[in-house]
């Protein structure tokens, strides 16, 4: 069956109440904004990981992060962690809770202590630049 038949259905039963203009109208501007709201609300909740900027790596309360290791955190962030599930946004779990998570998924991923350590630093770098 053809999937638009059930809104081609609705706009034919729609259309004996109200005027055929109006209705294609809402029609157009329904299917059309749809997918662009489903794509931008995604994106938002899980696009890109913030970038690394110079300001990061002053760590405030805590020891100082190399640069390098921000970039090598992002970069592991975004490829590795994707190879089982979106990139959760980096405030979407509070800083205490980051060590933890990322400790349970680096057995997962099978990552060195090392890649832990930068993924972690990226995480708490980019949470507090936000």
């Amino acid at each position: 069956m053809d999937p638009s038949f059930g809104i081609r259905r609705k706009l034919i039963s729609l259309s004996s109440r109200v005027p055929a203009g109006a209705v294609c109208a809402r029609a157009l501007i329904c299917a059309g904004a749809a997918p662009c709201l489903l794509v931008s609300c995604e994106l938002a909740r899980y696009g890109t990981p913030p970038p690394v900027t110079s300001q990061m790596a002053v760590a405030g309360r805590e020891q100082h992060v190399e640069v390098a290791t921000l970039h090598h955190g992002r970069a592991l962030f975004a490829q590795r962690c994707i190879e089982c599930h979106t990139l959760p946004p980096v405030w979407h779990y509070r800083a205490e809770d980051w060590p933890e998570i990322v400790n349970d998924m680096s057995r997962r991923a099978s990552l060195s202590p090392s890649d832990r350590t930068a993924i972690l630093a990226y995480i708490l770098a980019a949470r507090r630049e936000l």
